[in-house]
This record gives C-alpha cells, structure tokens and sequence, in this order.
C-alpha cells in the first residue's frame, strides 16, 4: 500500500513542484530526490529558452550582440549552482537567517535576491498558481448562472450575476464563521 501511494505521489509532484522547493531558501529541495533535484534543476533552466519575458528580452539584447543571450543563460546556471552550494553572491551569511526573521521564498528573492539573474525566474516560479481550482470553481459558478433558463444573458450580466453569487457566498461564509465563534466564546 505504501509503494502504491509513493507512485501517486510521484505522479503528481511536477517539475514545477520541484523547483518550488528548490528554489526555496529554507529548504532548498533538500527534501528532494536525486532525480527531482535534476527535474527541478531542468525546469528552472527551461524557463529562460520558453518564458515570452526572456525571449522578449534575447530579442532586445540579441540585435545588438548575439553573445548576450548565451550570458544570461549562463548566468542562470551559474546562479543556481552558487545558490545551491552558498557560493559568491549566496556565501553571505546574513541571506541565510531566514529562519530567525520568517521572510516568505517570495520576498526573499525580490528583496534580499532581486539583482541575480536566477531571481526573475524564483519569481516566476514562486507566483505561479499552485492549481486550477480557482479557475474550475469561476467557471462551475458561471455555468450556473448561464443555465437554459437564463440562456439569453450577454457576457457582461452573466458575468454580474456570477460576481454577486461569488460575493453572497462569501457573506454567508463569514456570517456563518461569526455564528460559530460567538456560540464557542458563550460556551
């Protein structure tokens, strides 16, 4: 039973996943397998020849020298080996006491991180959602909105009336939450 739950697990730890965990600085994939750290490790240096920011970027840069694009990626590579092993910019002690002040992966690379070249992508990486639920649960409530009855609303009142379902969900959630916490601090 316990490999039958390592296999689904596996099935659904993406490279993304792994990234995220590498690329954050109290962890550091540490709790990674080998061959998700080179998972992780491939993704966070695919994103540099897929992501339209450096490609926009390249273009820009590679009409006045083509060499520029190769030193951005070898920047990224040559960050992330540094990172991984608290070399040059990273072997300062200070950008390691994350534990102590309980800085976010995020604010970390944007803060203390935000002038490396493996800094825009942590960035990219850290901010991307985590899954499609939120967009799952936007459309379930606009497909009951716009039911055969109600076929006949356009975009925009389809979209209101989805709007205000959304907000009245969340009234009663917090009048509910209201409920509950004053018959537990009566009781």
């Amino acid at each position: 039973m316990i490999s039958d739950l390592d296999i689904r697990f596996s099935a659904m730890l993406e490279p993304i996943h792994c990234a995220a965990a590498m690329l954050d600085p109290q962890t550091k994939g540490k709790c990674l397998s080998d061959e998700d750290r080179m998972r992780a490790m491939e993704f966070i240096h695919s994103i540099f020849e897929q992501h339209p920011i450096f490609k926009t970027e390249s273009k820009k840069y590679l009409n006045q020298n083509s060499k520029i694009s190769y030193y951005i990626q070898v920047n990224i590579v040559q960050d992330l080996a540094n990172y991984l092993s608290n070399e040059g910019y990273w072997s300062h002690r200070f950008l390691w006491d994350v534990e102590k002040i309980q800085i976010s992966p995020l604010s970390w690379w944007k803060g203390l991180c935000g002038t490396t070249a493996l800094s825009k992508i942590a960035e990219l990486i850290l901010t991307s959602p985590i899954s499609s639920v939120a967009t799952e649960r936007s459309f379930k409530t606009f497909s009951d909105t716009h039911t055969k009855k109600r076929n006949r609303l356009d975009s925009k009142k389809a979209s209101k009336v989805s709007f205000a379902n959304i907000l009245r969900k969340l009234v009663f959630l917090k009048l509910e939450i209201n409920y509950v916490t004053v018959r537990a601090q009566r009781s």
